[in-house]
């Protein structure tokens, strides 16, 4: 995986975390942040933060 691939999928995941922590609602990812393919899709999530709030 590249860093530019890495950081997407580390900033994709930071706001995915973010509106589920506010209670917000986003309609879908900035288009620059929306993955190209399925390996991409799952990234995102396991990028998001380990910790024991975590869904």
């Amino acid at each position: 995986m590249s860093t530019l691939a890495h950081n997407t999928d580390h900033t994709a995941a930071g706001l995915t975390w973010t509106c589920r922590r506010s209670g917000t609602v986003t309609d879908a990812l900035p288009t620059s942040l929306r993955p190209t393919d399925r390996a991409g899709g799952h990234a995102i999530p396991a990028s998001l933060p380990r910790s024991p709030a975590r869904p």
